[in-house]
């Protein structure tokens, strides 16, 4: 704004010789909005193709290839990070990365030893959940999907679906599995993997369980729409907004998969679903790195 000038000019039209200019003031509006920062959401959070920091390394010659160096720590607890590089000679990141999935394909330099990616200095503080996963065992019922053969997963199928019409799929069958069969859960979290043809109005999952906030038409769960031939997709869906804290509640629970067909009709493909399950922790341990050496300062067994 320091250099801005403004000109105001008037000219004479044809055939005049005199005019009188009267100039009452210029006045100049400028409107700010303040920056902000938007939340991740979408693929950034449940997908990791969609990383929020990315590098890739395409180059085929000896002199050119991609760089990034970051110092300091790279913090994205929801989202996924995925670096690729070649013939790195000095740390990309020196402070550690945090994140809800890394993928890491960078190679040193001939020499170099330093690890790529850098620890604090100062004590990390590692925690350790027994992970368990629980399937579905049974179809309690189907409408329009193809029934699984006898010992096959119950959750890999295909539908056809009319146009305007619905297919469904319900499984149970869930058991409360060990370890984490006491206490509150920390996260418990629905992956269906699956894709779409045709026309497809919506793809929803309704979840039953006592309290269940997630049952019926109107509070079913909507998963998004993947079209295409390519291979299904796994989509997540976080269950502790249906309520469910305990594992005790996977006694009974139900899972219905409910796809909707626009009027040119659908094909819907079921490549499997799960409940990931953490309950705990179980081991807390404070680690100091040191060069290349680390050293447990503390660690505590949880029951």
């Amino acid at each position: 704004m320091s250099k801005l000038a403004v000109e105001y000019a008037a000219r004479l039209g044809t055939g005049s010789t005199e005019a009188a200019v009267q100039l009452e003031g210029v006045e100049l509006a400028i409107v700010f909005r303040a920056p902000s920062i938007k939340a991740l959401s979408g693929c950034l959070t449940a997908d990791s193709r969609c990383a929020v920091l990315k590098s890739t390394d395409d180059a085929d010659t000896t002199t050119h290839h991609s760089r990034l160096v970051i110092n300091g720590t790279v913090y994205a607890p929801i989202a996924a990070v995925d670096l690729s590089m070649s013939r790195v000679s000095s740390q990309v990141v020196t402070r550690g990365v945090i994140a809800r999935t890394i993928a890491l394909g960078i190679s040193p330099a001939t020499g170099n030893l330093r690890p790529v990616i850098g620890i604090p200095p100062e004590p990390v503080l590692f925690t350790t959940y027994p992970a368990v996963i629980a399937k579905p065992a049974s179809v309690t019922a189907i409408t329009g999907f193809t029934p699984p053969a006898p010992g096959a997963p119950v959750d890999v199928t295909d539908a056809t679906v009319p146009g305007g019409g619905q297919a469904s799929l319900t499984f149970g069958g869930y058991a409360p599995p060990a370890p984490a069969t006491t206490g509150p859960l920390d996260h418990a979290v629905l992956q269906v993997a699956h894709h779409e043809d045709g026309d497809v109005q919506s793809v929803k999952m309704s979840v039953g369980f006592p309290g269940s906030t997630c049952t019926g038409v109107d509070n079913a769960l909507d998963v998004p729409v993947r079209p295409g031939s390519s291979g299904p997709v796994t989509d997540q869906v976080d269950l502790a907004r249906c309520g469910l804290t305990k594992a005790s509640q996977l006694a009974g629970l139900t899972m219905a998969h409910t796809v909707t067909a626009g009027s040119g009709g659908a094909t819907e493909h079921l490549g499997g679903t799960r409940i990931d399950l953490l309950s705990g922790p179980l081991v807390k341990a404070a680690v100091s790195f040191d060069g290349h050496t680390s050293t447990v300062k503390q660690w505590t067994v949880l029951p």
